[in-house]
């Protein structure tokens, strides 16, 4: 499949497409690939964290948020 040319097709289509819903849902489908782009650089940059020895240990987070949320 020669992708170059799909991606040419499909943007030919989109730019002579009139169906309002169609449009919408390709507007969903593109913030849903954004969010996921963004969500897999989160976990990426938490991956290297791990790899770097950035971490705290479970009881290290609880007492941040003991005392952050301490009344």
């Amino acid at each position: 499949m020669d992708f170059a040319l799909e991606k040419q097709n499909i943007l030919h289509w989109i730019q002579n497409l009139k169906d309002k819903k169609i449009i919408e849902k390709l507007l969903d489908l593109k913030e849903e690939n954004e969010s996921s782009n963004f969500e897999n650089k989160l976990i990426q940059k938490g991956l290297e964290d791990v790899l770097h020895g950035n971490t705290s240990s479970h009881e290290e987070v609880k007492k941040r948020f003991e005392t952050k949320f301490a009344k």
